[in-house]
């Protein structure tokens, strides 16, 4: 059994997420925008991507898809088939 308890204060949290660096630019897309994450062969982002749109009031948009270098170092969308096809997840904002 659990003895309720009243007036106890929270503790602080333990680490501070506020100063740190974000893995993914969610919050620097605008509306059509695109980026890539290579090598990955399941859809590990929706979700992440659904909870970061939530807080944001944002739609992500997640696809496992296929993409390539192009020559100034950006991802270009291909098929699977093509010359230095590299698997992974594709997330675009929508609204």
């Amino acid at each position: 059994m659990f003895k309720l308890q009243r007036n106890i204060p929270v503790p602080a949290p333990v680490r501070d997420l506020s100063n740190i660096k974000r893995r993914y630019p969610y919050h620097d897309m605008d509306v059509g925008e695109f980026f890539f994450v290579p090598n990955k062969t399941k859809n590990t982002l929706s979700s992440h991507a659904s909870t970061v749109g939530h807080r944001l009031g944002r739609k992500f948009i997640t696809r496992l898809t296929h993409a390539r270098l192009d020559t100034k170092g950006a991802w270009k969308l291909c098929d699977a088939s093509a010359e230095n096809a590299v698997q992974g997840i594709g997330v675009w904002r929508e609204a």
